[in-house]
C-alpha cells in the first residue's frame, strides 16, 4: 500500500483514502472500512467489508524504509 501526503492511498491497483481521527488511522474504499494503529515498523489494520464487522479481517502492513518512492 502506498500512502500519499494528500490522504490518498493505493493497494493492489485500487484507490483508497486515509486519515487520522483522534489518533486512529482510518483507511477506506467504497467496499472496505479499516481502522488501525501504527508503530515504528508496522501498521495494523482491522478491515470490514462494507461495514460487516462479523467478516472483519486483520492486516499487518510492514514499512519498507529503503523502498523507492514513486512521484
Amino acid at each position: 500500500m502506498r500512502f500519499s501526503d494528500l490522504g490518498d492511498a493505493e493497494f493492489d491497483g485500487e484507490p483508497w483514502t486515509w486519515q487520522v481521527d483522534r489518533g486512529v488511522l482510518m483507511v477506506t474504499t467504497p467496499g472496505w472500512q479499516c481502522e488501525g494503529a501504527l508503530d515504528s515498523s508496522t501498521t495494523y489494520l482491522l478491515c470490514s467489508p462494507e461495514g460487516r464487522v462479523a467478516e472483519r479481517v486483520e492486516l499487518e502492513l510492514g514499512f519498507q524504509p529503503d523502498a523507492e518512492i514513486e512521484r
